[in-house]
């Protein structure tokens, strides 16, 4: 691959249609040349901010998912609607998980959370 793509993905943010969000990482990660190790560690770190999204979703919201896939490398921001204040607990074991795996940064303004991760592959050219 030579270009960079974006890829958005929309469905209802439901933990239900999670394994939607970890297959399309798996394949994109792939797409993107990233190490056996590496696609699987982003494709957990999609499912924990996907589970961490849904979590603070507002009733009926939609969970959106943008992917910036280049050579070497995808990000991939996730966003919802929430209701209230939706303060996403860095001290969870899912955040844990996720801090691990992508270095995540989230932030919530006018009544969206948005978390932001990143994959590189670390192989030599």
């Amino acid at each position: 691959m030579s270009d960079t793509a974006e890829v958005v993905l929309s469905m209802p943010a439901d933990g239900a249609f999670t394994h939607v969000l970890r297959a399309t990482t798996a394949a994109l990660a792939t797409r993107a040349d990233l190490s056996i190790d590496e696609v699987d560690d982003l494709r957990i770190a999609a499912a924990e901010a996907g589970a961490i999204a849904v979590r603070h979703a507002a009733p009926g919201a939609q969970l959106t998912c943008r992917f910036t896939v280049a050579p070497d490398s995808v990000e991939l921001r996730v966003e919802v609607a929430t209701e209230g204040a939706a303060d996403v607990d860095r001290d969870s074991f899912g955040w844990q998980v996720l801090a691990a795996l992508a270095d995540p940064t989230a932030e919530v303004t006018h009544g969206r959370l948005r978390l932001l991760i990143r994959g590189t592959s670390t192989l030599e050219s």
